[in-house]
């Protein structure tokens, strides 16, 4: 792996040839060592993810994505242990040559809690500061203009995956209030029946139907250090934040 840099919303000046130049402020926060582009196994595991991405109906309608930038993978240890309070850049170059506005950032942990210590996700946000350190195969899902951070690991390695999506609905409270209403439908099918007039009246599409029929997205499981492998949801938890939650995989 080798160093390389994030953006960020905010830019900073450092010293060098040109001091004029502004520098993603994510980039001198930046502490760690990332899977590299041309990695002949990059391709794969991003294949792998994204597949797994695919499948889950509850990251849809958390995140409501539209474009999802390709995963990356990253590494926490030795010096390369941390990555100071950050937030993520409002765009991303997408491979053919277009921009993704970046909503919502993700985590995929890859690493047991166990093999090592420190290296929590701090999240802050109007509910205050969060932190996150969860099992290998968890998703955790966060608005990308929250500052964030990962605190330094003291010992072991902290592998993870990293991604970015832009939603449908680019508004934190209008996500929020659309998951809300979605899991409140889900809970009244449950109790009345998909047959129910009034429930088949309430669950119309609140965008158009083939904006909503293309978006696609879920996580993947991961066995703990390294590997990530196919996986599906087994249970999510919501965390009462600005629309984190976290997902929990199982083979």
């Amino acid at each position: 792996m080798t160093s390389s840099p994030r953006c960020a919303r905010g830019c900073a000046k450092r010293g060098g040839p040109d001091r004029s130049a502004p520098v993603p402020q994510a980039k001198l926060a930046k502490h760690n060592e990332q899977l590299p582009d041309d990695s002949q196994v990059l391709p794969e595991l991003r294949a792998i993810v994204m597949r797994a991405l695919n499948r889950s109906s509850l990251l849809i309608t958390a995140a409501l994505p539209y474009k999802i930038l390709p995963p990356n993978f990253n590494r926490y240890t030795g010096a390369h242990n941390h990555y100071g309070p950050h937030v993520d850049n409002t765009l991303r170059p997408l491979p053919d040559g277009s921009y993704l506005r970046t909503d919502v950032s993700a985590t995929l942990f890859l690493s047991a809690p166990d093999e090592y210590d420190g290296g929590e996700l701090s999240i802050e946000d109007t509910f205050g500061t969060h932190s996150v350190k969860l099992n290998a195969g968890s998703l955790v899902i966060y608005p990308s203009g929250s500052i964030h951070e990962v605190k330094p690991v003291t010992q072991g390695e902290r592998l993870a995956c990293y991604m970015f999506i832009q939603s449908l609905v680019k508004d934190v409270e209008s996500r929020r209030h659309l998951f809300e209403m979605d899991m409140a439908l889900m809970s009244l099918r449950e109790r009345y029946g998909d047959d129910d007039a009034d429930l088949i009246r309430a669950d119309r599409p609140v965008s158009e139907p083939g904006a909503i029929a293309g978006r696609s997205a879920e996580t993947a499981i991961a066995e703990p250090g390294s590997h990530v492998q196919k996986g599906r949801i087994a249970t999510c938890t919501i965390r009462p934040w600005n629309f984190a939650f976290v997902c929990y995989m199982s083979a």
